[in-house]
């Protein structure tokens, strides 16, 4: 690659790129591609600057692997100072036990395009800088526990995008399907923490987390070690078609500090091992979700001002947490709590339970059916009558007096319509 702060360079593989042992230098296929390292195809900055560019392309239709296990070493390295300006094509093999590919941290213009198969024991793809688009049309797989995720944006990255269009994207033994970390602690280098990240995920395949160790979501959002909060601006898309699925965990985890700035929008499929299919309990922010398809788990929302629309058929459970939350069901019969605060709640059609808890908040029902919906408030009443006898009648809506401040009103409900069959105490 030479000791250049810009280089053109176009590689073009229909055979084996092989990286082996520990030794300084390394060549395949006659020509050195890497040196100092052990990688299948590594590129590096030797040129004394802090960052140095490669213009070009990488097209790979045979095989780039490597056998180290150690650091950053892998098929296919882009190391940390080296802005990679062009693509990165596979319809053939690339793999390695550390790293499948490895993009490092710098200021990239790279599109990665996957058709074939990227493999680790440890972490199939890892990405780091800013600017990169990775399209996944192929698989992208673990052979072992997964490090944080099998693809893995590290909290350095920025303005990523990951579009699994119809590929696989597939813990294989344990691990998170895609795995975020958002922000970094000094992670520019000179004491200043990276707190906000930048990324939108698409989905129209499978992402799959696997087992039960290294927090193993389907895509999973957290904070960067040293950082009790940052920022994930983007969009999480599940496409008609597309699964975003756990084996022990949330389909969609999204962890305490991290403050959710987008939205989850759901056409497809999201199903947790954990009765969870989203679980946002802890974030901050407003979670903003979408579900125009099938939820094969509950929802927890976080702790800000949340909003949850279903506009599909199948049953939904959401909770709401803290925060001032909006919560609206479909067409299902369905199950809405909105935790504490001042919440706003809207069943849609079918026979919904509204579920209330102490410090419930003051909390509207825009459309409460004394013929089909159900209050429970178990946690707060004895009974009917004692529920009943917390009721009244304020203008065309009726109040419920749930103690200690808190409240719901039932809009445009007289309170004498109300029976024993509106209330669950089980």
């Amino acid at each position: 690659t030479g000791d250049v702060v810009s280089e053109d360079i176009n590689i073009v593989n229909s055979g084996l790129l092989q990286g082996r042992g520990d030794g300084p230098d390394v060549f395949a296929n006659g020509g050195r591609v890497a040196s100092n390292g052990s990688s299948g195809l590594r590129f590096f900055n030797g040129s004394g600057e802090a960052e140095a560019t490669v213009t070009g392309s990488v097209v790979n239709r045979g095989t780039i692997t490597s056998e180290v296990n150690v650091g950053f070493l892998g098929g296919l390295v882009v190391e940390d100072g080296v802005a990679f300006d062009g693509q990165i094509n596979n319809s053939g093999s690339i793999s390695g036990p550390r790293n499948g590919l490895y993009i490092g941290d710098a200021d990239h213009d790279l599109s990665i395009v996957n058709s074939g198969q990227i493999e680790s024991g440890s972490r199939a793809v890892n990405l780091d800088g800013d600017n990169v688009t990775l399209v996944n049309q192929g698989s992208i797989v673990g052979t072992g526990t997964q490090r944080n995720g099998t693809v893995y944006l590290d909290g350095t990255a920025d303005n990523i995008s990951i579009n699994n269009q119809l590929g696989t994207i597939d813990a294989g033994v344990a691990g998170s399907g895609i795995s975020v970390q958002v922000g970094a602690a000094n992670g520019l280098g000179d004491g200043i923490d990276d707190l906000e990240l930048s990324a939108d995920i698409s989905n129209s395949g499978l992402i799959q987390g696997r087992g039960d160790s290294s927090v193993p979501a389907g895509i999973r959002l957290f904070v960067g070690s040293g950082l009790t909060e940052a920022t994930f601006s983007g969009d999480i898309t599940n496409e008609l078609n597309g699964v975003i699925a756990s084996e022990e965990q949330a389909g969609i985890l999204i962890e305490s500090g991290v403050i959710f700035d987008g939205q989850i929008t759901n056409f497809g499929t999201i199903s947790g091992g954990n009765g969870l299919a989203i679980d946002a309990d802890g974030a901050l922010g407003s979670v903003d979700i979408l579900n125009a398809g099938t939820l094969n788990g509950e929802v927890r929302l976080g702790v800000g001002d949340d909003r949850f629309v279903q506009i599909s058929t199948g049953d939904v459970v959401v909770s709401g947490g803290l925060g001032n939350d909006e919560i609206t069901g479909g067409t299902g019969n369905d199950s809405l709590n909105g935790g504490s605060d001042d919440d706003l709640l809207t069943g849609g059609l079918g026979s919904d339970t509204f579920r209330f808890e102490s410090n419930a908040g003051n909390d509207v029902v825009t459309d409460f059916s004394v013929t089909d919906d159900i209050l429970d408030v178990e946690a707060i009443f004895d009974g009917f009558h004692d529920a009943l006898g917390a009721a009244s009648q304020v203008g065309n809506d009726t109040l419920l007096d749930l103690d200690n401040d808190n409240s719901v009103l039932l809009a445009g409900v007289d309170v004498n319509s109300l029976t024993s069959n509106n209330f669950t105490f089980a």
